[in-house]
């Protein structure tokens, strides 16, 4: 069923019948299990001559010779090549003289038991079809899937499992969106109003429903991004997901990919993407536990004014002193990551990628950096500098696609302490040696004489106790404990965000009872972002939506320079929400400059 938006232009949106979809799932991999369709025509089969008896005698009589010279009497069907007869018994005895008759017999039978349970195996497609329904069904039961297709059904990654082997889904997938997409662009021609249009609108199918799933689509020249979610988020929130998806895609590949198919459309793309799934994985793991993603905003650690201020000011100091070229370093940057212990109760959840966080930046003209290209910096250091591998250096190409999608730029990724990292961005493929000398002048300048020596011998740093990355290391995310404003705020607000809209930036407190799983956790994040939808659609200055669910009341307030998002407990009346989030606002804008980095100029 096609339906319209309420302001007349065509809503994208198809919707699917339940019973259809498990038919459409079922269709996955019957290549692969060599299911033969009861339209299928026959095998052929084989032709004879027209003298048919002739060349039956012929072939009988040439077996019949080499069965005879190898002492066998046994009648050979016609048509069978000879290699594929099995050997006789009489040629399996003579292998061994010694054996008795008895360990013979022993022998053949479990030979032929062995023969004949592979010729089962081969002939009955039955065990592969089972292996793939259970594949099939698994990960069906995933709640939310993630592929990248192209137009032509190419494979190219999928979250969950082998993308070679949803190619019948890919291509089914292909035929929806073509067919429904021309089915409303025909709709669309028959509306009054786009038949006056110069230029009629161009209608994609945004999504499609089938039973508890949801289809997302999101189209970018010849590649496909589909979401299957069962999660309850919006299609707004998913179609979010896939862009970042896209976005990563291209900090790999640039916008060459499309060149790339539009000189060959069945382009596979995969040897391309070579040893980058860890990267891709960890980024979804970082969508579903980050709200910078939702927010579109950069999560910064809480620290004080002077300790920022000497970061950003001892780093632009030693890049001069190194050598390198400041017109061509667009972002240097020190992040802090939440060890692993700490993460679990803090921001994140045990075991996620969201454990980074702002700690300060230098970047040209004071141009704030796009949450984009901060997520996709943050993830590259995540995925590339594994826990193991901590104070080794990378330098790799990447593009920034807000910073520029058509070009790469070459990162210095490194740890100067366990929690500490130095990410510097250059234009320049000779940036590294600079950018080095800049690594080892930091650790040095906020060390203790002790670490000197460890550097200097090779020996990774211990943890700084003193100067401003010692503040940094020993920094804890704050709670709604820390928030000095009244004791009776603590016994009814339990999780706040606050997002700066001037420089895209937000703060989170840690998490607390009832959100210690990190199912909660998520759930609570979806929360705040069915808020914001809301409050989107509200009119005036403060636009504010409350709404309860089973645990807690949640809060969403939009303003001309702010967003607030806060979870209060479920019995909390409407005006001690309200009044709440006054007091909230006015306590961060009075700690402004510990709660958020604006970039310094690196030059």
């Amino acid at each position: 069923m096609l339906s319209s938006d309420e302001d007349k232009t065509l809503c994208s949106t198809l919707i699917v019948s339940p019973d259809c979809v498990p038919a459409v799932l079922s269709s996955i991999g019957s290549r692969s299990r060599g299911d033969e369709s009861p339209q299928q025509p026959p095998l052929p089969t084989t032709e004879f001559s027209e003298d048919k008896a002739t060349n039956e005698g012929s072939q009988r009589d040439v077996l019949s010779s080499s069965s005879s010279s190898s002492g066998t009497n046994k009648s050979i069907p016609v048509g069978i090549p000879k290699e594929d007869i099995s050997p006789p018994a009489q040629q399996i005895t003579a292998a061994t003289e010694s054996e008795t008759a008895e360990e013979v017999a022993d022998r053949i039978q479990r030979t032929r038991a062995a023969s004949q349970a592979a010729s089962q195996t081969a002939a009955d497609p039955a065990s592969d079809a089972n292996s793939h329904d259970e594949w099939r069904q698994s990960w069906q039961r995933r709640n939310k899937h993630l592929f990248i297709f192209s137009d032509a059904s190419r494979p190219i990654f999928t979250r969950y499992g082998d993308e070679t082997e949803f190619l019948d889904f890919f291509g089914m997938m292909n035929l929806i969106l073509s067919v429904s997409s021309k089915t409303l662009s025909h709709t669309a021609s028959l509306d009054p109003a786009t038949k006056a249009s110069k230029n009629p609108p161009v209608t994609q199918v945004r999504y499609a429903k089938g039973g508890r799933k949801t289809y997302v689509y999101l189209t970018h020249g010849s590649l496909v991004y589909l979401a299957v979610s069962s999660t309850g988020e919006s299609v707004e929130q998913i179609q979010n997901q896939l862009e970042f998806l896209h976005m990563l895609l291209l900090s790999v590949l640039t916008n060459g990919v499309h060149d790339i198919f539009e000189r060959r459309s069945n382009y596979d793309l995969r040897p391309l993407l070579g040893g980058t799934e860890s990267m891709m994985t960890g980024a979804i793991r970082m969508m579903n536990n980050n709200p910078a993603f939702g927010l579109s905003s950069v999560p910064v650690l809480k620290l004080k004014k002077q300790c920022r201020d000497l970061i950003c000011k001892t780093i632009r100091a030693r890049l001069r002193e190194c050598g390198a070229d400041l017109s061509t370093t667009p972002y240097a940057m020190v992040m802090y990551h939440i060890p692993e212990a700490r993460a679990s109760s803090s921001y994140g959840g045990a075991g996620s990628s969201n454990t980074c966080l702002l700690v300060g930046y230098l970047s040209h003209a004071k141009s704030p950096i796009h949450p984009r290209d901060f997520c996709i910096l943050a993830n590259c250091v995540q995925c590339s500098l594994p826990p193991s591998a901590k104070y080794q250096e990378m330098w790799t190409p990447c593009c920034l696609p807000q910073f520029s999608p058509d070009g790469f730029l070459y990162l210095y990724m490194t740890f100067v302490s366990p929690t500490i990292s130095l990410v510097l961005v250059s234009t320049s493929k000779d940036a590294f040696t600079p950018f080095r000398g800049v690594k080892d002048a930091l650790a040095l300048d906020f060390m203790l004489d002790s670490n000197r020596e460890r550097v200097a011998s090779g020996v990774p740093p211990a943890e700084p106790n003193s100067g401003p990355l010692a503040e940094v290391a020993s920094c804890r995310l704050y709670g709604i404990k820390d928030v000095e404003i009244q004791e009776r705020l603590q016994d009814e607000v339990l999780h706040f965000i606050f997002k700066d809209s001037i420089h895209n930036q937000h703060t989170v407190t840690r998490f607390v009872p009832p959100f210690v799983t990190r199912k909660e956790q998520k759930q609570l994040l979806r929360h705040y972002l069915k808020a914001r939808e809301g409050a989107k659609t509200c009119v005036g200055a403060k636009r504010t939506t409350t709404y309860t669910t089973e645990h807690y009341s949640i809060l969403a307030r939009i303003g001309r320079t702010y967003e607030l998002y806060v979870a209060y407990k479920p019995l909390t009346s409407k005006q001690s929400i309200s009044s709440w989030a006054t007091i909230l606002k006015k306590w961060v804008r009075s700690q402004h400059e510990s709660l958020f980095a604006p970039p310094g100029s690196i030059s």
